[in-house]
């Protein structure tokens, strides 16, 4: 679980580097990635555009923290 963070004197792109930092083909056979992410579509990193590519990338978005806690409890407990 992640919390990304955007805004001024955030990432350029954080989304983008969570995804490079996960090893190829992890989606197949690793862990459940899940996000939240925090800011607003006015940050220069746009929300929207963070949590497409998020989302592209197999990792689950939640849309809050508090329910991607939730989401983890859910995973942990399967």
């Amino acid at each position: 679980m992640v919390d990304i963070i955007i805004g001024y004197g955030a990432h350029h792109d954080p989304a983008d580097k969570l995804i490079g930092m996960l090893p190829e083909g992890w989606s197949d056979t690793g862990p459940v990635v899940i996000a939240s992410v925090i800011g607003t579509n006015e940050d220069p990193q746009n929300r929207l555009q963070q949590v497409k590519k998020l989302q592209n990338a197999k990792i689950f978005v939640a849309n809050s923290n508090a329910d991607a806690v939730l989401a983890a409890i859910i995973c942990v407990q399967k």
